[in-house]
């Protein structure tokens, strides 16, 4: 919760933790990091340093990559050694979520102004401050605010479907107005990429609990109230039309890419390289221009074709294991909402990759891994004994959160 508002001090946490993790359980993490590849990718992105138009600037930036490798090795493994691992990552989930609402409600104030100038409505206060038709709330950037609100959207996605099996309780209200905040939040942040996201995981859910009419009249609701939002007011200013037509950008970016994979297919330009070699204003209004809005593109151009293929394929793996697990019925009826929610919060940081970068705010780098780590924590949990079956105690079983 303290890292979206106070980042240095919440990444200082994280780091000592993962100091924590590597002196209790070197070897777990050591054989983790060789059998699954991420040291081979280490090696890759080294050599890839070396060879960088700019090795220095390529130092720098790697730092999005090598280290969050380390911390998915801790964390997956600190998960399974906790005496409750189930319930532990039930209440991450939900405290993430709740500390989204003030993150929410900061953008909607940041927003009024644009909605009182959309409404006609002038006078005090709204004149005395600028009119932004997208805001970032804490985050500084718009596309980084709706990246981190759909990935804790796929938590409270799964939070929700927990509260279908579990006891009434006060921490429902919380995740159901939490949940109606988030796209509240993305409209507000005006970022394209986030409502469709949002709309593809409402739609995953709503099929996956297609028997449950309560949770099909939510999606719906949700769903309908964000279409609605958009086609009155816009994408961050745009119409909805104007919003469409100026997707074709984004496809010219992800073109610029592409020399650059021909030309430097093995070993890419190093991190840094697809900014310095794009030509101002290639891109209308663009003089600058720090990444291929595409994850794959932008790193099989700085980093090479190789390690782009290694590190989708590890990460798929850990993915295919993690839908195995739940097609498989390895879980309990009880436990499938939360590997529904950690899977849907990991998909949006896909989906998401697909259309823009996020993942140089370390804050929303650090809750991608921490989606990862509990797909992996919960794979390997489920696949020890064949299933995960709730202690005598109740260790293993989810509990009401307050």
């Amino acid at each position: 919760m303290v890292l979206p508002y106070a980042s240095y001090l919440g990444l200082a946490g994280l780091a000592i933790h993962l100091l924590n993790w590597l002196v209790r359980y070197p070897q777990a993490i050591s054989q983790r990091l060789v059998r699954q590849g991420w040291i081979g990718l280490i090696l890759g992105l080294a050599i890839s340093i070396t060879v960088a138009q700019d090795p220095a600037l390529a130092l720098l930036q790697s730092t999005n990559f090598w280290p969050f490798f380390f911390f998915f090795a801790g964390l997956s493994t600190y998960i399974t050694h906790l005496p409750s691992p189930l319930a532990s990552l039930e209440r991450w989930a939900f405290w993430l979520l709740v500390g989204s609402i003030p993150i929410n409600l900061r953008a909607f104030l940041e927003y009024l102004p644009a909605l009182a100038w959309r409404l006609g409505i002038s006078g005090w206060p709204w004149e005395a401050v600028p009119v932004h038709q997208r805001v970032d709330s804490v985050f500084g950037n718009p596309n980084v605010l709706a990246a981190y609100l759909v990935i804790i959207f796929g938590l409270g996605l799964g939070l929700c479907l927990r509260t279908r099996s579990s006891p009434p309780s006060p921490a429902n209200a919380w995740i159901y107005g939490a949940m109606g905040l988030i796209p509240l939040g993305v409209f507000c942040a005006g970022s394209r990429s986030g409502v469709v996201v949002l709309l593809i995981q409402l739609l995953i859910a709503m099929a996956m609990l297609r028997r449950h009419r309560w949770a099909v009249w939510g999606g719906l609701g949700l769903a309908t109230a964000t279409l609605t939002s958009v086609v009155i007011g816009g994408v961050g200013g745009r119409s909805l039309t104007e919003a469409l037509t100026s997707s074709s950008l984004r496809v010219a970016i992800w073109q610029l890419s592409l020399p650059l994979i021909r030309q430097y297919p093995w070993l890419g330009t190093g991190f840094g390289g697809f900014q310095a070699n794009y030509v101002p204003y290639a891109i209308p209004d663009e003089a600058v221009l720090a990444h291929a809005h595409n994850f794959w593109l932008n790193l099989a151009a700085e980093a090479g074709i190789p390690v782009i293929i290694l590190l989708t394929s590890i990460v798929g793996w850990i993915c295919y294991r993690a839908a195995q697990t739940y097609r498989l019925g390895r879980l309990p009826p009880e436990t499938q909402p939360l590997l529904i929610g950690y899977g849907l919060g990991f998909l949006a940081c896909t989906l998401f990759a697909l259309f823009d970068i996020a993942f140089f705010d370390a804050r929303v780098n650090v809750l991608g891994w921490l989606m990862l780590a509990a797909l992996q924590a919960i794979s390997d949990l489920a696949n020890v004994s064949g299933s995960i079956s709730p202690s005598p105690q109740g260790h293993d079983k989810p509990s009401p959160l307050v």
